[in-house]
């Protein structure tokens, strides 16, 4: 069985969050998602040095074949030069030559979008997006602005429990473009190490 551990900008929201997301395709594929790194967050983690030897420490004590880094661009794809600057920072703390880059345009939340239609049933909204999540600024923003009025208002902490109902066939055609990092890639890189 391979042991994939998932690392982020927050264990609570994001890493566990895509671990839900991910056992809905491969609950049945001999593999377990572990989020790892409770200690470090945000702008926490361009400490390259403290990160490296973080991860280190995880893969030997949990004994994990690979990981897969979780971070947000926080700018829209056509910034060139912020995609390259993580990409710099992932390869600079990648241990595995298996190690995965799920860098999300803009933020997290921009998976939500590529399946609105489950936010809505669940926060008993009717928002209506059809746009490439690639190119929303701030989706974050933008669901608590659009969830203000009602009586379940979005919050990161909520983040994990929205990504078990979100259907994940739907993100992974939403969430594309062939010129941009996004969730179909990541997806499809994700299938070739677990084949």
């Amino acid at each position: 069985m391979k042991r994939i551990g998932i690392f982020s900008e927050n264990y609570d929201h994001d890493s566990c969050g895509l671990r839900n997301l991910l056992m809905q395709k491969y609950n049945l594929v001999p593999c377990i998602f572990i989020p790892i790194v409770k200690t470090m967050e945000g702008d926490d983690l361009e400490n390259v040095k403290k990160v490296k030897k973080l991860l280190q420490k995880e893969i030997t004590r949990k004994r994990l074949d690979f990981i897969i880094v979780f971070r947000d661009l926080d700018s829209l794809p056509d910034d060139q030069d912020k995609i390259k600057q993580r990409q710099t920072w992932f390869e600079t703390i990648k241990i595995h030559l298996a190690d995965l880059l799920l860098l999300t345009i803009y933020e997290a939340e921009a998976l939500i979008l590529a399946d609105i239609q489950s936010f809505n049933k669940m926060y008993g909204t009717s928002i209506s997006f059809k746009a490439n999540p690639l190119f929303k600024a701030h989706p974050k923003e933008f669901l608590k602005q659009q969830t203000f009025k009602s009586a379940k208002k979005y919050q990161e902490s909520h983040l994990a429990d929205i990504f078990t109902q979100l259907d994940i066939h739907l993100i992974y055609q939403n969430h594309f473009h062939t010129d941009y990092p996004c969730f179909q890639i990541f997806m499809n890189q994700l299938d070739e190490k677990l084949a």
